[in-house]
């Protein structure tokens, strides 16, 4: 899928079109389809795929959070191996060009409104509205990812274990809009997007919170970070921290969640925390109700990502991340020619061999 199609799917209607039409068009575009590595068939499609009995005591979702810089990174990995899971590590705005592309791949930013992590610390006051852009894309990531790990989740039965997701992403959104970094328009979108799209999602299994003072994340990330993360303000970090203490860990209490907590200031030991998720007795978990019959209905949801891309979208203008209509098209087009996807895959030129086998091919 293109950048452009990820900050079309996040965005307002641009003029003359329906954003719903608009990020149908998009997913077509971008060559997205149903995926799914199970094969529907007259049983399944008459009583549904049945999930349950792949399910063991590690079959869980397992996400790492805490501020920048806190120390993440260096044991999601070693966790996931240690309890026999599938890693997915912290989401970027460009999940879906590699996905797409391949590993280390991007499509040109002029596809992806411009955006970076880069531009985003080193400007975040940007006139031309980037850092929300760059917010809703990030959400947008965040969403698409956890609706992998989730796939994976149920197609195999393998545990996940992430750095962060899409449930914490809002902290980031608490902190911008604490900086005055965004207006209270945008703030409000993206509320309302969430709500719109959130809600499809099954909570995590278990947040492990790696706590550490915001004084001591900042000093780490810029002791680690380039020329421009050095200029990064203490408050934001002070923002995230509150975000993450006052919002974020109790609502996911609330929803179900094990939330496990860490002193993560002289960081820790892996070991310790794979045995607490062992001693969890999930008594209160969400997916303790859960069915064949409703994880069912979930999976062809999350097969269908026209229906995925589709709930995260609302007619409403902002100016931040709004089109032009010509823009837009013009955009569209020249994607389309760029990377060779105008039509479905299999059937663009250099995907088939010869005109006769294009004239049997079947979709």
């Amino acid at each position: 899928m293109a950048l452009i199609s990820c900050r079309n799917v996040l965005r307002a209607l641009h003029s003359g079109k329906s954003l719903t039409k608009c990020s149908k068009l998009l997913v077509e575009h971008s060559q997205i389809h149903v995926r799914t590595k199970m094969t529907e068939t007259p049983v399944t499609f008459l009583f549904g795929y049945k999930f349950m009995h792949k399910f063991d005591t590690n079959s869980k979702i397992v996400v790492l959070d805490g501020n920048l810089a806190v120390g993440k990174t260096s044991i999601a990995n070693d966790l996931a191996d240690k309890m026999g899971m599938k890693y997915f590590p912290e989401c970027h705005a460009h999940y879906l060009d590699e996905r797409t592309l391949g590993p280390g791949q991007k499509c040109d930013p002029r596809f992806s409104g411009d955006i970076s992590l880069d531009r985003f610390y080193a400007d975040p006051l940007a006139k031309d509205g980037h850092t929300f852009r760059f917010q809703m894309m990030m959400y947008g990531m965040r969403f698409l990812q956890y609706r992998d790990a989730m796939m994976h989740l149920l197609e195999t039965g393998q545990g996940i274990v992430m750095e962060r997701s899409v449930y914490s992403d809002f902290v980031f959104l608490e902190a911008i809009m604490d900086m005055g970094w965004i207006r209270k328009a945008c703030y409000d979108f993206y509320n309302e997007i969430k709500g719109l799209s959130l809600y499809r999602m099954k909570h995590p299994h278990v947040v492990v919170y790696l706590d550490a003072s915001p004084e001591l994340a900042h000093q780490r990330f810029v002791e680690r970070g380039k020329g421009y993360e050095k200029n990064v303000p203490l408050e934001y970090f002070q923002g995230l921290d509150k975000a993450y203490k006052e919002k974020f860990l109790p609502e996911m209490k609330d929803a179900g969640c094990e939330v496990l907590q860490y002193d993560w200031k002289s960081f820790g030991n892996i070991d310790r925390i794979v045995d607490d998720i062992a001693y969890l007795k999930f008594k209160d978990s969400p997916w303790n109700i859960v069915d064949d019959t409703e994880l069912d209905k979930h999976y062809r949801f999350l097969a269908n990502e026209h229906q995925v891309v589709d709930c995260m979208t609302i007619p409403k203008y902002v100016p931040e991340i709004t089109y032009g209509a010509q823009q837009f098209d013009d955009l569209i087009e020249e994607y389309k020619i760029k990377y060779n996807k105008r039509y479905a895959p299999g059937f663009n030129p250099g995907e088939y061999k010869n005109k006769l086998e294009l004239m049997f091919k079947w979709k």
